[in-house]
């Protein structure tokens, strides 16, 4: 009997607090992550940061109240640290980097979900920014995952949501006046949809000249489209004036007679086949992340409005809150659904 009561008095506390530990990372573990199994890795990552930091201090607790002399206990607990400080050690260049790097971006905001951006070789659609990342979806569907530091370090190029500029390049022979150029450069940048279009002459080559028409695009959406409408409508325009598209030096090159010119029919169909816009294949996770972004900011705007008027009408009826309470309600339920809304690209 005696050497019970002395095991329980021992171990006792022991057992108490790995029980205590165990239910309280289960309950934490359910609440945090396991309740809400869709969260994107940016809503994700603090809450497992949280598991392990509960998870290392319940290890310490255990040791802490675990029925060892006070040397072995020591010893127990310098290891642990020297542990935690080695990995903070060898991963703290990139980590701390990164994360020092997605706050600076939360801070001065260059740009957001949604918005073009061009960082180093890579082009493309913000589709989702984390803490230590930022994954960007390019023109081909790809999803690319850049570190943060790289925004940083580099000189980012982010496409205004006001309009974007697009321009066309092109060379052609000196036979041809720049004054007959001009103008239908101009007619093709209006028939591509572009505001106060112009046309520069970039540079004067040992055999032809080098023209750019360039011309505003308000909706940036379409910056694909309108880049291939561009080009084809630049093709349209010099190709109906019997303009030629190629420098001398390959039409020289042909066993052809001078006059002969290389310009394809016009075999355009009655009733073209209809194509899907470039955008709604190529950036389709990026347009669902911008849009549940400004679907959570509207709603997390109506509920502050909503919030505001509940504490500013004291003498508000009981029906009247009351439904203004379930309206709260009712949105910050939709808000709390787009939230859980997966942020991974299905296959």
């Amino acid at each position: 009997m005696a050497i019970t009561e002395s095991f329980f008095d021992t171990f006792m506390p022991l057992i108490v607090s790995l029980a205590l530990a165990v239910l309280s990372l289960s309950l934490a573990h359910y609440w945090l992550l396991a309740r809400e199994p869709n969260l994107g890795s940016e809503a994700r990552l603090p809450r497992q940061i949280i598991m392990l930091v509960c998870t290392v201090a319940a290890i310490i607790l255990a040791v802490i109240v675990a029925p060892l002399t006070e040397g072995t206990r020591n010893q127990i607990l310098s290891i642990i640290g020297l542990g935690i400080s080695a990995v903070i050690a060898f991963s703290s260049t990139s980590f701390v980097t990164n994360f020092m790097a997605a706050i600076t971006l939360r801070v001065t905001k260059p740009f957001n979900i949604g918005d073009f951006v061009t960082v180093g070789d890579y082009f493309g659609k913000v589709s989702e920014r984390g803490l230590f990342d930022t994954e960007i979806q390019t023109e081909n569907r790809e999803l690319v995952s850049i570190p943060n530091s790289l925004f940083i370090l580099t000189p980012v190029k982010v496409t205004r949501r006001s309009g974007v500029i697009i321009s066309s390049t092109l060379s052609l022979g000196y036979d041809i006046h720049h004054a007959k150029v001009e103008p239908l450069l101009l007619l093709a940048a209006r028939a591509a949809e572009l505001d106060d279009p112009y046309v520069q002459i970039l540079s004067l080559d040992d055999f032809s000249v080098c023209y750019r028409v360039s011309g505003m695009l308000l909706d940036v959406k379409t910056l694909l489209t309108s880049r291939s409408k561009l080009n084809q409508c630049v093709l349209d325009s010099l190709h109906r004036s019997q303009i030629e598209i190629m420098s001398p030096t390959v039409t020289r090159h042909i066993n052809q007679p001078l006059d002969m010119k290389q310009i394809p029919a016009d075999t355009r169909l009655a009733t073209a086949p209809a194509q899907s816009a470039a955008e709604d294949i190529a950036f389709d996770k990026a347009d669902r992340a911008q849009a549940n972004e400004l679907q959570q900011q509207n709603l997390n705007r109506e509920i502050e409005e909503l919030t505001n008027q509940l504490k500013q009408t004291a003498g508000l009826a009981p029906g009247a809150k009351a439904g203004i309470e379930a309206l709260v309600a009712q949105l910050q339920a939709e808000l709390a659904e787009i939230s859980k809304q997966p942020e991974t690209d299905e296959t």
